[in-house]
């Protein structure tokens, strides 16, 4: 024989030839809440889920009394709590029939994490990690009940109450998140999802947006801009940005631009172009890298460009990284976007300004852009307030 348990009666009790019990005691369906019991105990078999036969000889202690445990499994109670009724499932419980009433351990639920908040006010079962609210304690015949169950109530009726949801009764509506069936089926639509729920029975689901799902929006976006940030912190001069831009023929018949800019300054550069030819690009640059060189002792080392100056314009490759040995970036086949110094500052000369300037005629646009394109930049705070030649000195000190 070995004890499984002890328990300490706080009822009056009568002794029976087989164990201990209480006749028509009010709360013998209940569930009461004691401090002093070790297991959990209940009297009624039909509750039981999961049973197995105890092996021989177990018992627990009921004051100076022996009962004897037919078995053990777990049991579902209907507690009230903050937000209405919720079931508790209490595991390894020990069957003791003809017990007095059901014991649930208050030292058993220690151990998963809840305790009895019993101050003045207070009756309430909690949980460890967050002191939440699980189940509100009622008082009936002086005990503190966690589930109250009326006398009168059947074995057959606990039977029922514990197989409630079956194949023959309809079980109750399971709400899910969206996100997660949204998943679980493959990303589908909205629509999709609203089908599923009328077609389908204990399902309530909402479904989310297109947007809300990072996969969908990509998958069914036609154009994607990145615009990525670049790692700036070299100096001054040594990551330059090129790009063209193409206007109406004005004056000695100029008609492009190729823009240069500066990736850690800001500062750009502009040469105006009568055609786009391989001589006239690499005459540019050589002016550009002779007076970078001579008036700030700067070599640029990385040149960004579109993939046309690169696959293009071999002579322009050649020049750059055989002669002068810089480092060529090109953006990637039609995505111009990604040459974004270069791109986005003659996007606002050939934009913007452009509609500012044609009030004076087709002609005067070169030379007025030219004005307005070397004005000295704004300084911003990524440089300190600073304009090139304030950079450069700070630089070589």
């Amino acid at each position: 024989m070995r004890s499984v348990g002890k328990c300490t009666a706080a009822f009056v009790t009568v002794r029976s030839e087989t164990a201990f019990s209480i006749a028509q005691y009010p709360l013998k369906n209940s569930a009461i809440l004691d401090s002093g019991t070790t297991i959990h105990i209940f009297n009624e078999i039909s509750r039981f889920l999961h049973f197995r036969t105890a092996p021989r000889g177990d018992f627990v202690w009921a004051g100076d009394s022996k009962i004897k445990v037919l078995g053990y499994g777990d049991v579902d109670i209907a507690i009230q709590g903050p937000q209405g009724d919720r079931i508790l499932r209490l595991h390894n419980v020990a069957l003791c029939e003809n017990f007095a009433c059901n014991l649930v351990s208050l030292r058993q639920l220690h151990k998963q994490g809840y305790w009895w908040d019993n101050r003045p006010g207070f009756n309430h079962l909690r949980q460890s990690r967050d002191n939440s609210t699980v189940a509100i304690l009622e008082s009936h015949h002086n005990q503190f009940v966690l589930e109250y169950v009326p006398e009168d109530i059947s074995r057959s009726t606990f039977h029922a109450r514990r197989n409630k949801f079956n194949s023959w009764s309809e079980r109750k509506p399971v709400t899910s998140a969206a996100w997660k069936w949204h998943l679980r089926l493959g990303h589908p639509g909205p629509q999709a999802l609203e089908h599923i729920v009328n077609s389908s029975q204990g399902v309530r689901i909402r479904g989310p947006k297109t947007v809300e799902c990072v996969s969908c929006g990509l998958s069914k976006a036609k154009r994607q801009i990145r615009r990525e940030t670049r790692d700036v912190s070299e100096g001054p001069g040594l990551q330059l940005a090129i790009d063209f831009h193409d206007y109406e023929p004005g004056l000695q018949n100029f008609k492009s631009m190729m823009l240069v800019t500066d990736r850690w300054s800001g500062n750009m550069w502009d040469y105006y172009l009568q055609n786009r030819k391989a001589v006239s690009i690499i005459a540019a640059l050589t002016h550009l890298f002779g007076l970078l060189e001579r008036q700030y002792d700067i070599k640029p080392e990385v040149i960004e460009c579109d993939n046309e100056l690169y696959t293009q314009k071999h002579d322009v490759r050649r020049f750059l990284e055989v002669e002068k040995h810089m480092k060529v970036d090109p953006s990637a086949p039609y995505a111009q976007s990604q040459n974004g110094g270069a791109e986005r500052s003659g996007g606002v000369g050939s934009e913007s300004r452009i509609k500012c300037l044609l009030p004076f005629g087709q002609r005067l646009i070169a030379p007025l852009f030219i004005f307005m394109i070397r004005l000295p930049p704004t300084p911003t705070v990524r440089v300190d307030y600073r304009d090139l030649e304030e950079m450069q000195s700070t630089t070589a000190i």
